[in-house]
């Protein structure tokens, strides 16, 4: 048999092979494709009796050769190729009819559809999904200003807190002023009872025969404890609340003791209390050698050096007569004070007679008495530096 014969038979074998390769090949991207879907799918009962797959048979067809030609001249063979290759019989043997691949398809995987009702209930929260998201923002941007008014309110609050712990501490002191007040009055109408009692008493008996009064020399004291100061002018008599404008010095002092370290010199006044205002001189000092042995090196006093005490247009002024009465301001001074307490008289040269029948009524009563005479124009003043305390006789 001629090579061309032989080549071909071959052709034709090979042809039917990449056919049935391309088949196969086809066929398993399909099944991916399909198994992809169905994962992604729900579920579908699918009648077992619609899938029918046509089993390929195992055994190729048998192939036969189709009659060629003779070919012109003469080729050269392998003497064992062409006995492999020669049929048994001398007659030509033909190639069968082309038989077709079997249907191996699947049937159609029915399309997953959605129902409508799920559909809507998806739009629905979608729809859903966007307004809470549009509220979350709203509600962020709600907090922020919320956040910012707390903060506001937050340092209002704070002011009124302050402002209110002040308020407080300017009652409580103001409260404790009254109580000591009312003690006070208490204790003075006690007294004024007492006054009263003993006055009746001695004006049912016959008055005592005149006397003359013989009074030896006074013996004097530095004052030491508490002291009364009144104010005699133009024959009346006032009290001056120097221990109370010393007390609001202080305060003064405490509250500025910040700006005070920074200033060699401040001055300033206090009042009115009782119609009086003092005027306050205050100066930085270097410590001593004693307050830089106690205290250490680089202390500074902060100290009073001097003051001055002027009556304004308020001052409550009493003449004798009205002095000597119970309910008067002289005998309601004595009274708060105690008989411990010094009495000290700032008197100008006008009311020297005054001071004189004042001074003897105290006296009589068991008070010490100092005496601080004034010229005329003069106000009321001392010194820490060239200042003296008085003498109670």
């Amino acid at each position: 048999m001629s090579r061309r014969h032989v080549e071909e038979s071959s052709f034709g074998s090979d042809s039917f092979l990449d056919v049935i390769a391309n088949i196969v090949g086809i066929l398993i991207i399909l099944i991916v494709v399909a198994g992809v879907r169905v994962s992604q799918a729900p579920l579908l009962s699918i009648d077992s009796e619609k899938l029918k797959v046509t089993k390929l048979d195992e055994t190729p067809a048998s192939i036969e050769l189709l009659p060629v030609g003779p070919i012109d001249g003469e080729i050269p063979i392998d003497a064992e190729l062409f006995s492999e290759v020669q049929p048994e019989s001398e007659q030509m043997v033909s190639a069968p009819d082309f038989v077709p691949p079997p249907d191996l398809s699947f049937p159609a995987i029915a399309q997953v559809v959605i129902p409508k009702e799920l559909e809507e209930k998806t739009n629905t929260m979608k729809d859903q999904a966007a307004k809470s998201k549009e509220r979350v923002s709203r509600l962020k941007n709600e907090l922020a200003e919320l956040k910012s008014s707390k903060s506001k309110e937050q340092l209002k609050l704070d002011e009124l807190k302050a402002q209110l712990s002040s308020l407080t501490n300017s009652l409580r002191q103001k409260s404790q002023l009254s109580e000591m007040h009312q003690a006070d009055q208490i204790k003075s109408q006690q007294i004024i009872d007492l006054l009263e009692e003993r006055l009746e008493e001695t004006s049912e008996k016959r008055p005592d025969p005149e006397k003359l009064a013989h009074r030896l020399n006074p013996v004097g004291r530095i004052v030491s404890g508490k002291e009364v100061h009144f104010r005699i002018h133009n024959n009346k008599i006032s009290y001056v609340p120097v221990d109370l404008l010393a007390e609001l010095v202080k305060r003064d002092m405490h509250r500025r003791r910040d700006f005070l370290m920074s200033q060699p010199r401040f001055q300033s006044t206090v009042g009115p209390i009782s119609g009086y205002e003092m005027e306050f001189l205050v100066q930085r000092e270097s410590g001593s050698l004693l307050d830089g042995a106690r205290f250490g090196t680089g202390m500074i006093r902060i100290s009073v050096t001097d003051w001055v005490i002027h009556p304004t247009r308020d001052v409550e002024s009493e003449t004798f007569e009205e002095a000597i009465q119970p309910k008067s301001q002289f005998r309601s001074a004595l009274i708060s004070e105690g008989s411990n307490a010094t009495i000290t008289f700032w008197v100008y040269p006008e009311s020297f007679e005054l001071h004189r029948k004042l001074k003897e009524l105290v006296q009589d009563s068991g008070f010490w008495v100092a005496s601080r005479p004034l010229p005329e124009g003069y106000p009321i003043a001392g010194s820490s530096s060239s200042g003296s305390k008085s003498i109670a006789q």
